[in-house]
């Protein structure tokens, strides 16, 4: 949350800007593995006031909206200043079968990380109750196994663990 919060702050600031030097043309970066709805709209560039009669209107994305391409919940995506006659495009469309597969996969590896951050988060609650001894091995057991889980996946698809994803916070 307070990522995309910040993430939006500063697309504000960068439209800002873009109206000060009445930057038009944009250019919305691409990665593998995002959003099946953002395929569409990613690497490629668009006119912000729809004035253009080369490259489509922004508007006719999914931008602006809460799962939209840029300005969406966790989208990764930007937007880039395009200048026609003196930018190079950067980004272009990705596959799709490739790009739905690894989102698949960042998918499973959020859940993954979820089902660790609940098993520790019931081994904590356990362990601030004073329970026997056999329930906290138990909860231990869990944490292990879905850590292992996780490894397998990990070496499974190439992917980066992140563990600062699969750490509770204690209050």
């Amino acid at each position: 949350m307070l990522r995309t919060h910040k993430k939006n702050v500063a697309d504000k600031i960068q439209n800002a800007r873009f109206d000060d030097y009445d930057v038009d043309l944009v250019e919305v970066s691409s990665h593998a593995g995002s959003r099946p709805t953002h395929l569409d709209y990613q690497g490629r560039i668009y006119s912000r006031s729809s004035k253009s009669k080369k490259y489509p209107p922004l508007s006719s994305t999914s931008y602006g909206k809460i799962d939209g391409i840029v300005t969406g919940i966790n989208c990764n995506h930007r937007l880039y200043v395009y200048i026609e006659g003196v930018s190079v495009q950067r980004y272009y469309p990705y596959n799709k079968k490739e790009s739905i597969a690894k989102y698949k996969e960042s998918q499973r590896q959020r859940l993954l990380e979820r089902n660790i951050r609940k098993a520790k988060h019931q081994f904590s609650m356990l362990q601030s109750m004073k329970v026997d001894e056999n329930y906290l091995k138990d909860a231990r057991r869990k944490i292990t196994y879905r850590q292992a889980q996780m490894r397998q996946f990990i070496n499974q698809t190439g992917r980066t663990r992140r563990y600062n994803r699969e750490q509770i916070v204690e209050t």
